[in-house]
């Protein structure tokens, strides 16, 4: 069974402070979770990511070489190799209610 509300603090605290591809969301994602006692597989997180695309929680992003030339993308499921990942206020806020309510829990014990 998976634990959404570890997954999804994963997942938000791994496109905060700095924009992460797929590659790099789902071996933070992880590697955490391995510390925690947890697994979780990439399709897992791959769909936990997409929900909290629909939700406004991650913005998506095409980066160029320089910053003024980035900018927001629609997610096309086929190319998610290609786009670059970042939390929205939105998102941001629900990390912040996230950290306060699991802070100091086991995971492994709520899995």
């Amino acid at each position: 069974m998976v634990n959404i509300e570890y997954l999804t603090w994963y997942i938000l605290s791994a496109v905060v402070p700095f924009y992460e591809n797929v590659e790099g969301i789902e071996s933070k994602v992880k590697e955490w979770a391995e510390e925690d006692d947890l697994v979780y597989r990439g399709e897992d997180i791959r769909h936990a990511l997409e929900e909290l695309i629909n939700s406004g929680m991650v913005e998506i992003w095409v980066l160029a070489s320089t910053s003024a030339e980035n900018r927001r993308a629609a997610y096309v499921k086929e190319q998610a190799e290609h786009l670059w990942f970042y939390i929205s206020s939105k998102g941001q806020e629900s990390l912040e209610s996230l950290t306060k309510k699991l802070s100091g829990k086991n995971p492994s014990e709520n899995a």
